[in-house]
């Protein structure tokens, strides 16, 4: 027998008061699966969310190991899509633990690569794995996935996404800088329209701060628990002068990068010309170096507009090194912690995939023109039933 139709599945969904949503995401660190059970009320500037609950439930080895090879034959990425999906369906069960059904899910997926367009008028690239079609099977529910591809195909450059829920979040507040620091580290700078919005990405975030990690312990955590490595390693002025003239940080909005610029190729080149040099001593420059990254983004792009204050999410929050840093670099600006509003800052991205797949359902565009430079408003992501 057929199930219902999509449509009167997707009406029924959109009479509901209230949506239980859940939003799933892997960063650009691909050391687990973020996962947030959202309750959704309403839609667009109207919509109201909380989240129940949040998730991150580490990749299996086999599977980490495999995404650490620096080419993939066909079979393998085929392989990978599937098993990706099938990570992404263990992390939705995590974070339901078989508490009822689920209205809706939002999968990202896990970008394998992403290449913005070179130029006005140039194709960019971006492929992000993990079959959805587990999901919507493994559930019973509509599953919207493939973000970044309509914001792409406008012209735009897939990223970042983050804006719009930083908008629906601080409207009221103009003048807030909202600064995610995962594998890559990106900012938005809300202004009174979504017109008015600036966000990009600054840099490096925790991914070459991981890489060097895990050079220093290979069987530790994966990253610099709470910044200790890089609070007794040396900061090196030259090191960082080098750095800091990187041609990412020198370029103009808008703009995006990713495990190309800023990857496992990167660090090692980085390694392997400074190898006289203490471990420890480069990740405290590294450490650094996305801080002054981001000063240097809000300094040279978002100044002089007022900044009322920086709130903080993403794994490198737990990076006090970092944080000491970035306050000190920033200062007067107050930068705190996004869970002082109440947020989980680690929920973060997977809240905003259960936003983004409950306005799809509404047929409300979701991209930031003005952040990711697309021509138009579209819709972001397809569903799959």
């Amino acid at each position: 027998m057929w199930r219902v139709t999509l449509t009167d599945r997707l009406k029924e969904l959109k009479e509901k008061p209230w949506r239980r949503v859940v939003g799933l995401n892997a960063g650009t660190s691909r050391d687990g699966v973020d996962a947030a059970l959202v309750r959704v009320r309403g839609h667009g500037l109207e919509s109201r969310f909380v989240v129940d609950r949040y998730v991150c439930r580490p990749l299996p080895d086999g599977l980490k190991s495999a995404l650490d090879a620096e080419e993939f034959t066909p079979s393998m990425l085929c392989r990978l899509h599937w098993e990706i999906g099938a990570a992404f369906v263990d992390a939705a069960k995590d974070v339901l633990e078989d508490d009822g059904p689920v209205d809706l899910i939002g999968s990202h997926g896990m970008t394998l690569w992403h290449a913005p367009p070179p130029g006005p008028g140039l194709r960019g690239a971006s492929l992000q794995l993990g079959e959805e079609a587990l999901l919507a099977e493994a559930f019973n529910c509509p599953v919207v996935a493939g973000f970044r591809a309509a914001d792409m195909a406008a012209g735009g450059q897939g990223a970042p996404l983050m804006p719009y829920l930083d908008y629906l979040l601080f409207r009221d507040r103009p003048g807030t800088l909202l600064l995610n620091i995962g594998g890559i580290a990106n900012l938005t700078w809300v202004g009174e329209t979504p017109e008015d919005i600036v966000a990009f990405d600054t840099g490096p975030g925790n991914m070459p701060l991981d890489l060097i990690a895990r050079r220093l312990w290979p069987d530790g955590p994966g990253f610099d628990e709470d910044g200790r490595g890089a609070a007794m390693g040396h900061v090196d002025a030259v090191l960082l002068e080098q750095l800091a003239r990187n041609p990412f940080l020198l370029k103009a909005p808008p703009k995006t990068t990713g495990r190309r610029e800023f990857g496992p190729a990167f660090v090692d080149r980085l390694l392997e010309a400074h190898r006289h040099m203490k471990l420890l001593d480069i990740l405290a420059t590294f450490t650094e170096w996305t801080a002054l990254a981001v000063e240097s983004a809000v300094k040279e792009w978002v100044q002089p507009r007022f900044v009322r204050e920086i709130l903080v999410s993403g794994g490198g929050l737990h990076n006090l090194t970092l944080m000491a840093a970035l306050r000190r670099r920033l200062d007067p600006i107050p930068v705190r912690s996004l869970m002082e509003e109440g947020i989980d800052p680690d929920a973060k991205e997977a809240l905003l995939f259960a936003v983004l797949a409950n306005d799809r359902l509404f047929g409300i565009p979701t991209n930031i023109p003005a952040a990711t430079g697309a021509k138009w408003p579209v819709r972001l992501g397809r569903i799959t039933d």
